[in-house]
């Protein structure tokens, strides 16, 4: 995917439309794009949030463990959403698995960067917040 590309999908993004444009630029290196296959998985519930990611391609499904046998499939997440984002904002393993629906292309953020982001931006982080609302509301 190209830098071009990329800044494009990333200009669509919630809290991300609102970095000023070098910022934004500067998270245009493709090295920081993950390919994953359909059926591949992302995270896992429980693990440790390290990074978040923001869909650029393809769809992930977020699935929850219900019990030893059953797991369920409790939202999708398109081009332009964030994956993971909930585990670095509240320091708690993740909530639920991400796997990949279709061909997934993901970009991915340090934890360390996404908090300086966040914090240096604050109509950044109130963009975000306003998606997660509507996420759980919708839930």
């Amino acid at each position: 995917m190209s830098r071009t590309t990329l800044l494009d999908k990333l200009r669509r993004a919630a809290a991300l439309r609102r970095l000023p444009e070098a910022e934004l630029e500067s998270l245009t290196d493709p090295s920081r794009v993950r390919e994953l296959a359909p059926g591949d998985t992302l995270f896992d519930e429980g693990d440790a949030g390290s990074s978040v990611f923001v869909t650029v391609g393809g769809s992930v499904a977020i699935r929850k463990q219900i019990d030893d046998e059953l797991t369920a499939t409790i939202a999708l997440r398109g081009e332009g959403e964030w994956i993971g984002e909930m585990a670095l904002l509240d320091d708690a393993g993740r909530s639920a698995s991400a796997v990949a629906e279709s061909r997934l292309r993901v970009l991915e953020i340090q934890r360390g960067e996404f908090l300086t982001i966040l914090g240096n931006h604050p109509e950044a982080a109130l963009d975000l917040l306003r998606s997660i609302s509507q996420r759980l509301r919708q839930s």
